[in-house]
Parts: C-alpha cells; sequence; structure tokens
C-alpha cells in the first residue's frame, strides 16, 4: 500500500489532528452475498491508515444498501450529517465507489470538498482511499467526479445486462432464481 506523506490540511490543521470516519459499504442486503466484503474493506482502511500513522479513526460505519439510488443508504446520510455538525473532518473509504454510485451523493461530497463563499471553509477536510489517490484540488475534485460518474454508469450498464440476461431466460423457460 502507498503511504502518503504527511501534510497540512486546509485551514491549517494536520491531518493527524482530523476525526476520521471510516465507511464501508456493500450492495447487498443479503447475508450470503459479498460475505466478507464489509470487513475486507474496513481491514485495508485500518491497515492503510496505520502505515500512514496520521489517520485518528474515531468511527466504523458499516452499510448493506446500494448506492445507485439516492437517499437510500441511512447510515451513509448519518454520516454526511456527522460532518455537517462537525462530528466528523475526513472520510476514509476502500474505493470512491464505496462512497457513492449515483451522481446526486457524488456531487454531496464533491461540495462537502469545496471551499464555499457562503460557507467560507471546507466541511470535509480530508478523503482518503486505500485503493486510489485523490487530492483536493481542482483535478483531484475532477478525478473524483469521473470515478464516481464512472461508478454510477457501471451500476445503470450492470442493471441492464441483469435485467437482458433475465428476460432471456424467461423466453427459454429458465428461472432466474428462487423468488423472495
Amino acid at each position: 500500500m502507498r503511504k502518503r506523506r504527511q501534510q497540512e490540511q486546509p485551514g491549517n490543521v494536520a491531518r493527524k489532528d482530523l476525526k476520521f470516519v471510516l465507511y464501508a459499504r456493500k450492495s447487498t442486503e443479503e447475508d450470503t452475498k459479498q460475505v466478507h466484503s464489509i470487513e475486507d474493506q474496513i481491514a485495508a482502511c485500518q491497515e492503510y491508515a496505520e502505515a500512514a500513522g496520521d489517520i485518528n479513526i474515531v468511527e466504523i460505519i458499516r452499510e448493506q444498501k446500494s448506492a445507485k439510488y439516492s437517499r437510500n443508504r441511512p447510515e451513509f446520510t448519518r454520516m454526511i450529517q456527522g460532518i455537517k455538525k462537525g462530528d466528523y473532518d475526513a472520510i476514509i473509504a476502500y474505493a470512491p465507489d464505496r462512497l457513492s454510485r449515483n451522481m446526486l451523493e457524488a456531487g454531496e461530497v464533491i461540495d462537502m470538498l469545496t471551499p464555499t463563499k457562503e460557507r467560507g471553509s471546507i466541511l470535509l477536510k480530508d478523503l482518503v482511499f486505500p485503493s486510489a489517490t485523490f487530492g483536493n484540488d481542482p483535478g483531484g475534485r475532477l478525478s473524483l467526479a469521473v470515478m464516481f460518474s464512472l461508478a454510477t454508469q457501471y451500476s445503470e450498464q450492470l442493471s441492464e445486462r441483469v435485467a437482458l440476461g433475465h428476460q432471456k431466460n424467461l423466453k427459454h423457460g429458465i428461472s432466474s432464481g428462487t423468488p423472495k
């Protein structure tokens, strides 16, 4: 894993003084699918934080919900509200697609990274991924927007392919699984 150099954050706050929330998400609520996904994400983030030496994780948030649709994840919403209230200063997540696969929530994250005239400061002071590099500057926010867009496109395309597969199976009298 890459070790990020220690750096001063916007507003002259050292990264070691920031309160990080670790967000881990799997796309399904079914316990039998993606069994290790959340714990593997947490382990990778904790290992990265330990290697960096300046990431203070104050809470771990686990969620078993799809990020394809906005306002579908209560734990994500709670995390965003916690950032706005000052409970957390920064997020560590395994990859950008763990945070969002829809443009509304992606835009919300990017907005919190952006200084505004009204707010006067950045709400989200750092965003760290063990699997991707992010720097909070115009180019970094653009790259993050592209990663979120690619995650959104992947999710939408996967849904289309699954639906087509189900239709094809139905025409041939093949079950698409067991009913819930």
